[in-house]
């Protein structure tokens, strides 16, 4: 810390214990704002001294957004809430005035909100604001500005309303499967066993769609012995990409710490030791952030695509997926959407049937050849159009993607008798089914009109 920045705490202390000789409660609770120990929960309120020069001349109110700045850039990464107000006199009724949008940026840049919209003086102007800054906005303010008993002042009284709200916990329940617990080795030999003694000729006369029902029947016949689904009502917990194990002990630790130095026969030693672990929590949390946003980036280097996502993600741009709000119901949401997707198919292939018959200006030739039939796929091929296609699963898939990539070869023979059935009779059966997705066309768009969403099928990797 430098002189200049001492010598400013100094003066910020000196006017909070000016500011609050009456309240001893309000004077700790600020003093340990500007000391960087705000009680968690806890919130900061008036940034500055309320002096009696800071009106009048606009020189003056210069000098009071400089006072802001510095007191906002001295502002502790501990307090969760703020809250500022004061009669500023600035005219925050007129927007075009330079002032004006100089003081808001100020105070917006800090992530804090003007609340008083209405005229608080006599002659109409706004002169009298309160700001207030709360992360994920638990700090609710109502303002009322009362025109009528003006308590002998030129101001009118503003009142103010004051709620935090804490964040709920939220719960759901989820199904999964413990993929990693299971004896990969046994299911691997279970799985070879049996489709090594399924016959070629079996799948040949069963059919395309017969053939992958039995592959998807006898995959999840296994997973189900091997890695049944288990059920789990888990907290909707938001957590950081950068919240490692590491940072995570570190946390324990300090908690630990915690819990000693609040005891009432809590040591020096004790108290001085969770300050410190604290302080490297806090160091080592900046440290995990820094280090992640920096290979983001240089991860993202000639791919201007995810360099730009990786900016968006970071300064949660996030693009929501909203759907319709007119039910809750879930499922008639989902026959809504069937039925509109499907209605709009039909009508556009009866518009095509209508459609006139264009002929083609080519003719054919002695020398055209007409495709009656497809050659046989060979292992060298299908492997070749997965590696270049990559695999992705849908959650209608036989395997979970892990799995199926460990068992690709065991299963691969099968795969491939599939294929060339399908080849040889001209048929997709079996693998037409999709999870469809429904995406709005444009977020500007209403998402209560369903012809503002198009529809994305995720499909099966066969």
């Amino acid at each position: 810390m430098t002189n200049n920045d001492r010598a400013e705490r100094v003066k910020i202390t000196e006017n909070l214990l000016t500011s609050y000789v009456n309240d001893p409660l309000m004077l700790k609770l600020n003093l340990a704002a500007w000391l960087g120990n705000v009680p968690s929960g806890k919130s900061l309120t008036r940034l500055y001294p309320s002096t009696a020069d800071s009106r009048g001349s606009d020189i003056k109110s210069r000098q009071i957004i400089l006072h802001h700045t510095r007191c906002l850039a001295l502002l502790p990464r501990s307090v969760r809430q703020v809250k500022s107000q004061r009669d500023l006199n600035i005219h925050f009724e007129n927007t075009n005035d330079k002032l004006v949008q100089r003081t808001l940026d100020l105070f917006f840049s800090y992530g804090l909100n003007h609340q008083v919209n209405g005229p608080t003086h006599i002659a109409g102007g706004t002169l009298d604001q309160i700001f207030c800054f709360s992360i994920k906005n638990q700090l609710e303010c109502k303002v009322t500005v009362d025109q009528i008993d003006r308590l002998g002042s030129d101001h009118y009284p503003v009142y103010c309303d004051f709620s935090l709200a804490f964040e709920k916990k939220y719960f759901k329940d989820i199904t999964y499967r413990k993929i990693k617990s299971m004896g990969k080795d046994k299911f691997s030999d279970e799985l070879a066993a049996i489709v090594h003694s399924i016959d070629v000729n079996d799948v040949k006369t069963a059919g395309m769609g017969e053939s992958v029902r039995v592959l998807g029947d006898i995959c999840s016949e296994l997973l189900d012995e091997h890695a049944p689904l288990v059920s789990k009502r888990v907290s909707v917990i938001d957590t950081a990409p950068w919240f490692d194990n590491e940072y995570r002990d570190y946390r324990k630790l300090r908690r630990k710490a915690e819990g000693k130095a609040h005891k009432l026969n809590a040591t020096a030693e004790d108290k001085a030791l969770y300050r410190d672990i604290s302080t490297e929590c806090s160091n080592l949390a900046d440290l995990k952030k820094k280090e992640y946003f920096k290979s983001m980036i240089n991860n993202s280097k000639g791919n201007p695509r995810t360099l730009w996502q990786t900016v968006n993600k970071s300064l949660d741009r996030k693009q929501s997926n909203p759907l319709p709000d007119y039910t809750d119901d879930l499922s008639k949401l989902a026959s809504d959407f069937n039925t509109y997707f499907t209605d709009k198919i039909e009508t556009i292939r009866n518009n095509m049937d209508e459609m006139p018959i264009l002929e083609s200006s080519h003719t054919h030739t002695e020398n055209t050849q007409l495709w009656q039939t497809f050659e046989p796929v060979t292992m060298e091929e299908l492997n070749k159009i997965i590696d270049d296609a990559g695999m992705k699963c849908s959650p209608s898939d036989i395997l979970p993607l892990s799995l199926l990539k460990d068992n690709l070869p065991i299963l691969l023979p099968l795969i491939l008798q599939i294929v060339n059935v399908s080849l040889s009779q001209g048929t997709m059966e079996g693998v037409k089914l999709a999870d469809i997705i429904p995406l709005l066309k444009n977020n500007s768009l209403d998402p209560n009109v369903l012809k503002n969403f198009r529809p994305v099928s995720n499909l099966t990797f066969i």
